[in-house]
């Protein structure tokens, strides 16, 4: 993402996430707008210290980029951005299966094609 404005996000948003879907936010004022385009658009403002209202949160998706940050600098050291989508595919499957580690490897395995 070359940057967090909102020209830059929203048509990276509408291509990418379904019409009518709920989306959840902190206060960039970039996001404003979600709710007119088709979106349930909820927020929280971690700027007056809210962090959680209800349903609503970005503790997991910020969880995940912690999580790949640490994976990134303390194993890769640095990647390149041609590459960046598959390293973050790698943390999404580390990250998903940080609660059942023992599956990691076996369903590694089966997740590639298996020879005719």
């Amino acid at each position: 993402m070359p940057n967090v404005k909102s020209k830059t996000l929203k048509p990276i948003i509408e291509e990418h996430i379904e019409k009518g879907s709920e989306i959840q936010t902190d206060e960039l004022r970039s996001y404003n707008g979600l709710d007119k385009q088709g979106y349930t658009h909820n927020t929280v403002n971690h700027g007056d210290k809210q962090y959680v209202d209800g349903d609503t949160h970005v503790n997991s998706i910020e969880g995940f980029w912690g999580h790949m940050k640490k994976g990134i600098a303390s194993t890769h050291v640095h990647v390149s951005g041609k590459h960046l989508g598959k390293y973050a595919k790698e943390f999404e499957f580390r990250y998903n299966s940080r609660n059942n580690p023992e599956q990691m490897f076996p369903d590694l395995l089966n997740s590639f094609d298996k020879p005719s």
